[in-house]
């Protein structure tokens, strides 16, 4: 919901950040202006994840691996081109930066809600992918339940001020 902090949880390798993705697809087919900060993956493997999504068929997936390493044959590669027209028109800003704080992550959030603002548009979601990579202030150093709680607390008074969803 707008103006609330959403967490997505789970073990590492679970689909957290194929989640994200797909939520992240989902919205801005919506028509919601989403930003999509990634500590993890680079801009080029979260562009596969999404084309992979967007590309879905039930009875012939392109895996998001046959991407990576070039397996792919002549109508795997146009249902991609399609994909990737498709993407390019959705209003999503991918920003993937390893080693954001909190202050970096206000700045390019405020940033693109500026943006946006100028255009008579609004920043509708902000995605942080993943929150266990962002770096804390040294308030807290080296006490990590506290550094979380301030990483998820910044984040849930980001989404107030920004009156956007936040997800991490």
């Amino acid at each position: 919901p707008r103006g609330q902090l959403s967490i997505l949880a789970g073990r590492p390798g679970m689909g957290k950040s194929a989640a994200a993705t797909s939520f992240l697809l989902r919205a801005a087919k919506a028509n919601h202006n989403c930003q999509f900060l990634s500590l993890e993956m680079t801009g080029e493997q979260l562009g596969s994840r999404m084309l992979t999504d967007l590309a879905f068929v039930a009875d012939s997936p392109i895996n998001y691996d046959d991407i990576q390493h070039h397996r792919l044959d002549d109508r795997q590669r146009e249902r991609l081109r399609t994909a990737r027209k498709q993407l390019s028109g959705l209003p999503i800003e991918v920003v993937d930066q390893r080693g954001l704080t909190l202050a970096d992550i206000q700045a390019k959030a405020r940033r693109r809600a500026a943006a946006l603002d100028r255009k008579g548009e609004r920043l509708d979601v902000l995605f942080v992918d993943h929150i266990g990579l962002v770096h804390a202030s040294e308030r807290y150093a080296g006490n990590r339940v506290r550094e979380l709680a301030e990483i998820t607390d910044t984040l849930a008074t980001l989404a107030k001020e920004l009156d956007c969803a936040v997800v991490g």
